[in-house]
């Protein structure tokens, strides 16, 4: 099957390094460039992300809304926060405008924990924003569940179900795009 080149924004939701949230990403990442698309990584510890209405910087929003405006497509990868998704996310949401540059973009949901149920609250609270906002949330999130167990100190996946879900989220997205 042949795919058009697409041009997909991942979101990074953990400022950590290292973490398991930032192997996962890197897992998706790979994924897509294996499949010929250009990628760009928004990540939290690369932007000055303000609190909303005290303190953003309207430089950093431009270059943002910017990145996800001219991407066909979104990946969101998020830990599992206290039952919700990271504050990182939320932040990059925020910054995306009003109305948001996600309205009317498919975005491909995925989310790990070290909990044995995974990131299921996280991505439950994600799929509810996405859609408020008039993203397109794709319907079948990840969840990877005792992410702590999944890669090894140098991010290689020991698990491959896990990996092969990782890799899904991306190649969903494409799928999508370009059925």
């Amino acid at each position: 099957m042949s795919r058009k080149s697409s041009h997909i924004a991942v979101l990074l939701g953990s400022a950590r390094d290292p973490s398991n949230t930032r192997k996962a990403t890197a897992v998706v990442c790979d994924e897509l460039d294996k499949a010929g698309c250009q990628v760009t990584l928004l990540d939290p510890r690369q932007l000055t992300l303000g609190l909303p209405g005290h303190g953003q910087d309207p430089k950093v929003m431009t270059r943002m809304q910017d990145m996800v405006r001219d991407a066909d497509g979104v990946v969101m990868v998020t830990p599992e926060y206290d039952g919700s998704f990271s504050a990182a996310i939320k932040l990059m949401i925020e910054h995306l405008g009003y109305p948001s540059v996600l309205q009317n973009k498919p975005i491909s949901l995925l989310g790990v924990a070290s909990g044995g149920i995974g990131a299921v609250k996280a991505l439950e609270h994600l799929r509810s924003v996405c859609g408020s906002i008039g993203g397109i949330p794709l319907p079948y999130s990840k969840s990877i569940n005792l992410v702590d167990r999944v890669f090894d100190e140098n991010g290689v996946v020991l698990d491959q179900k896990a990996g092969k879900a990782m890799a899904s989220a991306a190649t969903d997205l494409l799928e999508f795009l370009n059925p």
